[in-house]
Parts: structure tokens; sequence; C-alpha cells
């Protein structure tokens, strides 16, 4: 599976609106996403100190039934950076034209590159 940086914000966006998630009974439903793949990046954030995960291993069925995750200081300021539509797609715009994929650390880098673009074109 690969790490969908547009998917992290959304599932981001869905935890610190919901508080939290609560495995399959507040499983984030994020618009043609697969669960799997949702589930991947919340266990991919957990590993970059945005969310912190527990699963406490209950369910046979699925991997995801019983787990909880809740957004961490840095995934809130992290979010706050990414949640702007027009520097969101600025950034993507700038990682495209640079040659760069897109990860926690190359957008941190791109973001203030991005608002000084932005700035610059007022």
């Amino acid at each position: 599976m690969q790490l969908d940086m547009g998917l992290c914000r959304d599932v981001l966006l869905y935890i610190e609106e919901e508080g939290g998630v609560d495995g399959i009974k507040q499983f984030p439903k994020i618009k043609n996403q697969d669960e799997k793949l949702i589930f991947y990046q919340i266990k991919k954030m957990s590993e970059a100190g945005y969310v912190n995960y527990s699963n406490p291993g209950k369910s046979t069925r699925s991997e995801y039934e019983h787990f909880t995750a809740e957004i961490t200081f840095y995934g809130h300021e992290f979010l706050k950076q990414m949640l702007d539509d027009t520097l969101w797609n600025k950034t993507k715009d700038i990682a495209a034209k640079k040659g760069m994929s897109l990860t926690f650390e190359t957008v941190k880098a791109i973001i203030p590159v991005a608002i000084q673009s932005l700035i610059s074109s007022m």
C-alpha cells in the first residue's frame, strides 16, 4: 500500500472533527476510499506522531474492528497547515514541479515556500 497525503489530510480532518476514532463503530468514511487503505494511513500517521493509535487485539475478524485513534498536538499543527485548500493545492503543485513525492517531511518543507508564493502573487 502507498501513503497518500491527500487521504491522510482527509483522515486527520475526520479524526479532529469527531474527536477520535473508535474502530468499526466510528471508522472514517471517506468518499471512494477503501477501509484498508484508510486504516493503513492511520497506522502510518501514528508512526509519524500525528495520531495516537492503539489496537488492543480484541478482534479476530478484522484488524481494524477494535482500535482507537486520536489526533496528537503535532497532528493538529500539521493539519492546520494543510487545511486551506489554496495552500494545499499550491503545496502539491510545487512538489509536482520539483519532482518531489508528497511525504510528511516534504509537505512541512514546502508549505512555507507555498505561503511565500501565494503572498507574492497578491
